[in-house]
């Protein structure tokens, strides 16, 4: 058997035939060759042996979304105010750089192959209403991750699109109305300098998505006022792509109805729930014409999953086509599905939300069942491993290796306890954060 994602193999080499063989070697090769077919199938019937989990390096006081992934390093924000960068090596945990900011760092979520770490910074706040403020950004300052330097500094938030588009070089800023809930102007800049490509005024603009088949390398920007009005802007120069009004309206914070603007391939869709009634009505990103509506009744919503639009129904998920708006498939007893990588979805239930159902998100076929395990964050696709709760060995977490094809499932190891829904999977290295002593551990796998 050879796992090639792990690196595990136990297939014995092959040895060549003699040339010339007598009648009693003849009976001694059959008899060996009998042993060797029992080995082999006794061999093929056994699950692949467990894998050590072995702790690399660690940092102390390291606190949930205070880290990131660039490329081969490992940014950690520490400090009593969250002042602190430091820069390690994820190989090895050596300590690269350290700098200290004037303020304090966000939340660090966003991982990414770039050279360039993009941080908002200028906190502003504006009332929400009598008992709340909103906080907004008001600049960016990109950072070499390789010396923690600063490579610029620009007016404008990256908050929606947090590590920008390594693939194309770029990242669209967005400055904020005063109210700190509408946006005011979007500008494309490089990665690389900071330099503007484009910025166009968007005023009354309360939303804005990408889109594009690679959301790695969008090719437009939808933004929406408080009207429906939607214009689609093309990246490359800001020009206007189309121009259309749809189902969308401003909702209050403070009501209870709901309302989202999605979008997946060449559809863009306005998602209502008020009462119990929820809606999905999609339209083209290429004309803005409708070119579907779907209505759910009773305690129902829509949201989108990646490969399909979900909908959670009366005691079953339902997975939506894109395309159309007809119903693909649908799950009984799933409730709940967030995507993992665009071709899978993790499924759990009301009745038992901390266990987990890996589905194919284009059939709804079940794949695999996960019981607590976990994916890492933002995973893509490719080799899957869990974190969940060790069904016999109290306050440890158990880590599994999933084959996404076939659904098979197999134990790695043990460790102690760590966040399940906030670890990271970079290559074979896994990055958890200890709930117990805190701080930042980095784990080969296999």
């Amino acid at each position: 058997m050879t796992l090639i994602e792990l690196g595990y193999a136990d297939a014995e080499p092959e040895t060549p035939p003699p040339t010339a063989i007598d009648r009693r070697s003849a009976r001694r090769l059959l008899a060996a060759l009998v042993a060797v077919l029992c080995l082999v199938t006794l061999t093929a019937s056994i699950r692949p042996r467990q894998h050590a989990l072995v702790q690399l390096w660690s940092v102390p006081d390291v606190q949930e979304g205070n880290s990131t992934v660039i490329g081969d390093t490992v940014v950690v924000v520490s400090g009593a105010g969250g002042e602190t960068m430091t820069g390690y090596a994820l190989a090895d945990g050596t300590k690269r750089w350290s700098r200290t900011t004037p303020e304090q760092v966000p939340l660090l979520f966003a991982d990414t192959d770039a050279r360039v770490l993009l941080l908002p910074t200028g906190m502003r706040s504006a009332p929400l209403d009598a008992d709340a403020d909103v906080y907004y950004f008001t600049e960016t300052i990109a950072l070499d991750v390789a010396t923690g330097a600063d490579l610029w500094r620009s007016p404008g938030a990256n908050t929606g699109a947090v590590s920008g588009w390594p693939a194309a070089g770029t990242v669209l800023l967005e400055d904020k109305a005063r109210d700190g809930m509408g946006t005011a102007r979007l500008r494309l800049v490089r990665l690389a300098d900071g330099g503007t490509i484009w910025s166009q005024e968007t005023p009354g603009v309360q939303r804005w998505l990408t889109l594009g088949a690679d959301p790695g390398r969008p090719d437009r920007v939808a933004t929406v006022d408080g009207d429906g009005d939607v214009r689609v802007l093309r990246l490359a120069d800001g020009t206007e792509a189309a121009h259309g009004t749809t189902e969308w309206r401003f909702v209050s914070p403070e009501s209870d109805d709901f309302i989202d603007l999605v979008a997946e391939g060449d559809v863009l869709a306005v998602l209502k729930s008020s009462g119990n009634r929820s809606t999905a009505i999609a339209y083209s990103t290429r004309t803005l014409r409708r070119v579907w509506t779907a209505v759910l009744e009773g305690n129902s919503s829509f949201y989108g999953c990646g490969a399909v639009l979900c909908a959670h129904g009366d005691g079953e998920l339902l997975g939506y086509d894109w395309a159309t708006g007809t119903v693909r498939w649908r799950a009984p007893g799933q409730d709940y599905a967030m995507a993992a990588g665009q071709d899978l979805l993790i499924a759990e239930s009301d009745a038992d939300a901390t266990h987990k159902t890996l589905l194919e998100a284009a059939t709804g076929r079940r794949i695999a069942d996960l019981g607590t395990g976990q994916p890492p964050w933002g995973y893509a696709g490719g080799t899957l491993v869990t974190i969940g709760v060790s069904p016999s060995q109290v306050g440890r977490a158990v880590v599994r290796w999933v084959d996404p094809g076939s659904g098979e499932t197999f134990p790695l190891g043990t460790m102690g306890p760590v966040n399940d829904r906030m670890f990271r999977l970079a290559g074979r290295l896994l990055l958890c954060i200890d709930t117990i002593r805190g701080g930042l551990t980095v784990t080969a796998v296999g």
